[in-house]
């Protein structure tokens, strides 16, 4: 029997909850936020794409200098014109020859020496036959400081 006083324990009753909210469909600005997380999915993507694109004449250098034979200046000096030839114009690299052509290289890759022996008979090895005479331990500062500027040189923005 209910009791008159309105502020009697036997009129309570539960508490009727809500439904929960759903995820989905989430709210328009839900909609506008995937968007911009795709847009900028898709955009990273393909610059990574492009750049590691960009990027395969290093990695075909890279392969290339472990073909080159132990005290051979030339080989390593044609290899990186090659990689040069494609990272800069070919005006500004095509007629660098020994001095001129080690400068290059140590001014566009810091870090570098090729100014230093061994590596100066870079520049030279192409008109100086008896320049292949080094020791071990030498020819391999020379293709380490070698793959160095190929890994790191800074290439020339084209337009």
């Amino acid at each position: 029997m209910q009791t008159p006083d309105p502020f009697s324990l036997n009129r309570l009753e539960d508490i009727v909850e809500p439904p929960p909210v759903p995820w989905w469909p989430p709210a328009l600005g839900w909609y506008f936020v995937f968007a911009i997380v795709g847009l900028w999915t898709v955009w990273l993507a393909v610059n990574l794409w492009l750049r590691w694109q960009g990027n395969a004449y290093r990695r075909q250098g890279l392969l290339e200098l472990r073909t080159v034979a132990q005290g051979d200046f030339a080989g390593l000096s044609t290899l990186l014109k090659r990689v040069a030839l494609v990272a800069y114009s070919r005006d500004r690299v095509a007629s660098l020859v020994g001095a001129e052509w080690t400068q290059f290289l140590t001014r566009t890759c810091r870090g570098t020496d090729f100014g230093s022996e061994p590596a100066c008979r870079i520049g030279t090895a192409s008109f100086e036959p008896g320049n292949a005479a080094c020791g071990e331990a030498e020819w391999n500062r020379v293709t380490e400081l070698t793959a160095t500027w190929i890994r790191e040189h800074v290439a020339e923005v084209t337009e």
